[in-house]
């Protein structure tokens, strides 16, 4: 849900022409909470709590509160004819999160070290200095989402 929101929130608030610095500082500081910490929970909930794992998750939220602070600095910069980020959002930890829970339910040997590497690479792609698309058609990103909370609904999550 709160993926579905954050999709959202921002499109209508410049719809409807609410849109202020305040709600963008706001909206990172949620996104803080939904793409980082709880995530980050979610990993040391589902065994991802060893040491040397918990320094992962610490890189992880700290590069992905980097990400934000730089981000709200620069905002999306243009590739072309349309918009891109600079650096892979923390949105995108979602489907990390997702596809991490999906691999512990049918049971993969290495889905510990398999995260751990994931987590590092994205950490790292979260500040590179690239562009990733951004996406922009709402019913494809309504039903990405819909998937996943569709996933995590019928595993009984």
């Amino acid at each position: 849900m709160a993926m579905l929101f954050d999709a959202f929130d921002g499109v209508l608030a410049r719809k409807y022409g609410l849109n202020r610095p305040f709600g963008g500082y706001l909206d990172s500081f949620a996104d803080v909470f939904i793409y980082l910490l709880a995530p980050s929970a979610c990993f040391v909930n589902w065994g991802f709590s060893a040491d040397w794992q918990l320094l992962i998750l610490l890189m992880f939220v700290v590069s992905g509160i980097i990400r934000w602070s730089v981000f709200n600095e620069v905002g999306n910069i243009q590739r072309g004819a349309s918009s891109a980020y600079l650096g892979m959002p923390v949105f995108w930890s979602a489907f990390i999160t997702a596809g991490w829970y999906g691999i512990g339910i049918i049971g993969v040997k290495y889905q510990q070290p398999m995260l751990a590497c994931c987590l590092v690479i994205y950490s790292f792609l979260m500040n590179y200095n690239g562009t990733f698309y951004k996406p922009r058609n709402p019913v494809l990103m309504g039903v990405v989402i819909g998937c996943i909370a569709v996933g995590f609904i019928v595993s009984g999550w």
